[in-house]
This record gives structure tokens, C-alpha cells and sequence, in this order.
């Protein structure tokens, strides 16, 4: 069966078009690069394997800055000493911050 758009889920799209930003990542220079929300969809092994990607080539030498904007961000994810990770806690139904597990935050 020949995968498309119309066979594919909308997670596996995502994981497709990640896989395909990131192989373009060297052939491009810009300061940053951002993407928004591309996780969603994803199975929880899908997302750890992208983000280790993603991880991984924006923590090269001379690498563009990542940033990557989601609601929702698996716990325990692999982080390098060169990758930050900035939790904005918003809204009516925002996490109380004390009640937050101590290895969601410094995992």
C-alpha cells in the first residue's frame, strides 16, 4: 500500500514531517526555528523519539535555536546540559505548582 495523506494519522504525519524539517535542518541557516504543537497526535513513543531528534540536532555546534510549543510535554523526556526547558503554567485550569512531581521538573 502506498502511504498519502489520506492513509497516514495525524501522528504519523507529524513524526513525517518532523523527520523531514530536521533532515533539511543543515541545509538552512536561520537563527531559530519553531514549531508548534507538532507532538499532538502522537503516540508517547513517537513523541520521545522525536523529541530525542529534535534534541539532539538543535544541541549541535552551531545550531539554530528550537523552540517547540505544546500543551502537553511527556515526563521523564532525555535532556542535554545545552537544552532548557520553560513550563508556563496558565489559565483557570493550570496546575497548582506545588502538587507538581519533583522528576516531571528536574527528570
Amino acid at each position: 500500500q502506498i502511504l498519502n495523506a489520506q492513509v497516514q494519522s495525524g501522528g504519523e504525519r507529524s513524526v513525517t514531517t518532523m523527520l523531514y524539517l530536521s533532515s533539511l535542518q543543515q541545509l538552512t541557516q536561520c537563527p531559530f526555528r519553531l514549531v508548534d504543537e507538532i507532538n499532538q497526535g502522537m503516540d508517547p513513543i513517537n513523541e520521545k523519539l522525536i523529541f530525542k531528534e529534535v534534541s539532539r540536532i538543535a544541541c549541535r555546534d552551531r545550531s539554530a535555536q528550537f523552540f517547540m510549543i505544546t500543551p502537553k510535554l511527556l515526563a521523564n523526556l532525555p535532556y542535554t546540559s545545552r537544552c532548557s526547558v520553560l513550563c508556563v503554567w496558565n489559565g483557570p485550569f493550570a496546575i497548582n505548582q506545588t502538587k507538581i512531581p519533583e522528576d516531571f521538573i528536574y527528570s
